[in-house]
């Protein structure tokens, strides 16, 4: 009898465990795919047929997901914002978040100015910065939408935005980074240029070039003169000036805001209101001070004095006692050289023409000594081989051994050079960023854009 309860009781155990099986089998694992990751907020539930919605005027142009923002620090950046797009018909956001929810980041950041409906006009004109927090997989994309802003956006502007921005969120200083971003596309689109100065002509209204006469002659932006150098400088260049009818101009100043050197040389001259007569006639020294190199403009009627090989003796002569810092003794002696070029159209010469000069009479005694001494070989006597100024020639270089062992002003190649930022900490600045000149988001809106990793 107990053997067939316990019979019993085994055949029903078994029946329940049968009857379990199917609802156990729902939390077993299967080889199909896992659920697609849910979207955020303000994602559309089907993008298919998603229809752009203009965003208000109120709506928020800095969104801090991430959370890495104050409320005043936001508010300061939205006002910033907010000044910079009146001005320049483009929207401008700030978007951040602690994931890409499986998107690239560069599609992330365009799905997000896309679907909240941000962009003026009719092709959307604006840019976004979004930043991603994730821990793994830290960094930023700025996508750029209208033809406008892409036309502005280049690569190499791209490139440097970016070395600045990612200096700040480097070290930590999302604030400063943002601030100063915004402040960066405000001048990108009023100037083509994101660090040019505030001189510098708007690209949205015609250049009219005008006379300043009440302008400085010499503008010592780099702050390496005393009051009483400006004043013998600005007396020398007043002299030369009334002397030949042309406009002399003295100008230091420790950055070319990203142009390069030749090209903001020629930009003070012509955009500040320089220039004599209806042809603006005219000649300007610029002094880096940063690099301690020199440039040179001059106008059109001055070529016949003042031609190539002319003005690379006058940029010579500056360059010696600026490469050793000595910047007042560079634009003093360049205006003496200036003044004697004008009138005789000939460059004095310097003391490198003495250099070289003296090197090649030196070639010519060695190559006389050497004839000598194989005179001597033959006939039994010893002669001393001439020691001269040749032997401290410095091979490729326009100088002589014992002076600065540098090259002269010759570089003319893009510098970046940031207006007041400094390299400080963090790990930004990495080198470069990926940049893309034509892309689509979800949507299939088009955009350009540029990011790294920080």
């Amino acid at each position: 009898m107990n053997s067939l309860k316990k019979a019993l009781a085994v055949l029903f155990i078994a029946f329940l465990m049968f009857a379990c099986l199917p609802a156990l089998a729902l939390d077993l694992p299967t080889d199909t795919e896992p659920p697609a990751e849910e979207m955020p907020y303000w994602y559309p539930e089907n993008v298919d047929e998603w229809v752009f919605t203009p965003a208000s005027p109120d709506a928020p142009r800095v969104v801090d997901d991430a959370g890495i923002l104050s409320d005043a620090e936001e508010a300061m950046i939205a006002a910033r914002i907010a000044e910079v797009s009146e001005k320049n018909a483009a929207d401008i956001v700030i978007f951040t978040d602690v994931s890409t929810h499986g998107l690239e980041r560069s599609v992330y950041a365009a799905d997000f100015y896309d679907f909240n409906g941000y962009g003026v006009g009719p092709e959307h004109d604006g840019f976004c910065l979004f930043i991603c927090m994730d821990p793994q997989s830290r960094g930023g994309w700025c996508c750029v939408t209208g033809s406008r802003p892409r036309s502005l956006y280049t690569e190499t502007n791209a490139n440097d935005i970016d070395d600045v921005l990612y200096s700040y969120l480097g070290s930590g200083r999302y604030a400063e980074g943002f601030y100063d971003w915004v402040g960066n596309i405000g001048t990108l689109l009023d100037k083509g240029y994101p660090f040019a100065p505030e001189w510098f002509p708007s690209i949205n209204e015609p250049f009219v070039r005008t006379h300043d006469t009440e302008a400085p002659r010499v503008i010592d932006d780099g702050q390496v003169f005393t009051a009483e150098q400006v004043a013998a400088l600005e007396a020398k260049a007043a002299e030369i000036a009334k002397k030949y009818g042309a406009d002399i101009v003295i100008h230091t100043t420790s950055t070319s805001y990203g142009l390069s050197r030749q090209g903001y040389t020629d930009s003070f001259f012509n955009y500040r209101g320089y220039g004599f007569g209806e042809s603006y006639e005219g000649a300007q020294l610029t002094l880096f001070t940063g690099s301690r190199s020199v440039n040179m403009y001059s106008s059109q009627g001055l070529k016949d004095k003042l031609n190539d090989r002319n003005t690379e003796l006058l940029l010579d002569a500056a360059a010696d006692p600026a490469e050793e810092g000595d910047m007042y003794k560079a634009a003093d002696r360049w205006l003496t050289y200036l003044d004697k070029t004008l009138k005789t159209g000939r460059v004095p010469r310097t003391p490198i023409v003495w250099a070289i000069r003296s090197a090649f009479a030196g070639i010519i005694s060695l190559i006389g000594s050497s004839v000598s001494a194989s005179s001597a070989k033959r006939s039994m006597q010893t002669v001393r081989t001439a020691y001269t100024a040749s032997d401290h020639l410095v091979r490729d270089r326009l100088m002589v051994g014992g002076g600065s062992d540098t090259y002269t002003h010759t570089t003319e190649t893009r510098v970046y050079s940031p207006i007041v930022h400094e390299r400080e900490g963090g790990s930004g600045g990495s080198g470069g960023s990926s940049y893309s000149g034509g892309y689509s988001g979800s949507s299939g809106t088009s955009h350009s854009g540029s990011g790294r990793d920080f």
